[in-house]
């Protein structure tokens, strides 16, 4: 908790750490672990002084940026909807993210990365068609899309010299305020464009806007592994873009059989995991339910590994309950883990079980994993974490088998459509 972050207000949940001496005087840290509700105008407030003091005392901008950008419950909050908000708080919210960015050094780029992953997982840019009110039956302000254009624009281009692995994330966003809204036509050269740059951010080539929605394209673009936004938003299985398997005649197109094959295909592999995500941070994983068992806690690196199979980790862990592994189905080869260093899944590392010894796991819990192709985050950097936090992190199981799938969801991600030899046939 600092002077640069919000303020305390009456209704935050604060938790504070005594020192070793357990005097009351002693106390080390205070922290908030919850922010009440505060009004658009109040954080607007906030947004207005934060301004001021970066502006009054630049000599103190790489402390105060520090300060707040390790805040990742701060950034949680802010990316959230407040009561009050109208175009003009939409709009100065962007704008106190892209003021933060442009003032940001080389020196925060990891600290920058984590706070706008919170920011973006969180539902305020999802509501803004609401927010500014653009359907059928109302009209927002004069100026406030004209001024909603512009700051978007900024705050892509900002995210984007941020982190360019966003640039999908940042699409779908866009493309969801194309979808919902009732566009003039320079709001649709706005988005031209923008589609544009973030489709060049994705794939490093110039794209025709015509093909940038399109799923095939999008679909060569994604990650197999679900970041924080699909791992916290609406559940696999009630994506849209989630179709029934077409019987008894021809599909629209190759793209369209590929796309509804891909989406099938990774709802089978991460709904599951995704269901234990969700009761663990809701609070509902209890000792119980079946899926308590999916959980690991006070994981730590105890060895780095390079085997024929490539780079491996041994992980150590602890188990809330006793666990015979010699009848237990847990730590399977080839299932999937879901990591956490700060214990709330907004930094997922994805591992597979390469090995299970039954002697080593019934007496030191250590159970050997490889790191899954396309995480948001390097090997090293991962092995760094590990290094720094260890013992603090989280682990949750999949309960289903997934080593099988990744390769096949690899191939129709990756699916040359000019030369599938199939395509005649559907």
């Amino acid at each position: 908790m600092t002077r640069y972050s919000l303020p305390v207000i009456v209704g935050d949940k604060v938790e504070f750490k005594r020192a070793h001496s357990g005097s009351w005087r002693d106390i080390s840290q205070a922290r908030v672990v919850a922010y009440a509700p505060r009004s658009a105008d109040d954080l607007v407030g906030y947004f207005t002084n934060f301004a001021s003091f970066l502006e009054g005392y630049p000599e103190s901008t790489s402390r105060t940026l520090t300060e707040i950008l390790t805040n990742n419950l701060m950034w949680k909050f802010i990316g959230t909807t407040p009561p009050g908000a109208d175009p003009d708080y939409l709009i100065g919210n962007l704008n106190f993210v892209i003021s933060v960015i442009s003032k940001a050094s080389a020196n925060h780029k990891a600290l920058l990365i984590q706070a706008l992953a919170n920011y973006l997982t969180s539902p305020l840019l999802q509501e803004a068609t609401q927010i500014l009110n653009v359907n059928d039956q109302q009209s927002p302000k004069p100026d406030a899309l004209s001024r909603f254009r512009i700051t978007i624009e900024e705050f892509c281009l900002s995210a984007l010299q941020v982190d360019s692995s966003k640039a999908p994330q940042l699409l779908m966003l866009v493309a969801s305020f194309l979808e919902k809204a009732v566009l003039a036509e320079e709001d649709r050269q706005f988005v031209d464009k923008i589609f544009k740059v973030l489709f060049q951010a994705m794939t490093g080539k110039d794209g025709d806007v015509s093909n940038l929605v399109a799923k095939d394209g999008l679909r060569h673009s994604m990650r197999i592994m679900p970041e924080q936004v699909e791992l916290c938003g609406e559940t696999f299985e009630s994506d849209a873009n989630l179709q029934p398997v077409v019987f008894g005649k021809a599909h629209e197109s190759c793209s369209d059989y590929l796309d509804q094959y891909y989406h099938l295909m990774k709802t089978e592999s991460f709904a599951p995991i995704q269901e234990v995500i969700k009761e663990y941070q809701e609070g509902n994983l209890k000792p119980q339910d079946h899926h308590f068992r999916c959980l690991y806690t006070h994981v730590s690196l105890v060895g780095v590994n390079t085997l024929w199979t490539g780079l491996s980790l041994s992980l150590k862990f602890q188990t809330p309950r006793k666990v015979d592994w010699k009848r237990s189905s847990q730590l399977m080869y080839g299932n999937l883990l879901a990591l956490s260093m700060n214990q709330d899944f907004s930094d997922t590392i994805w591992l597979t079980i390469l090995h299970r010894d039954l002697e080593i796991l019934q007496k030191d819990s250590v159970v050997l994993v490889k790191i899954c192709e396309g995480n948001a985050y390097s090997n090293a950097q991962i092995i760094d974490q590990l290094m720094k936090f260890g013992g603090m992190a989280v682990m949750l199981e999949s309960p289903s088998f997934f080593l099988s799938n990744f390769p096949v969801l690899k191939s129709i991600r990756d699916m040359d459509l000019e030369n599938y030899l199939l395509k005649v046939c559907l």
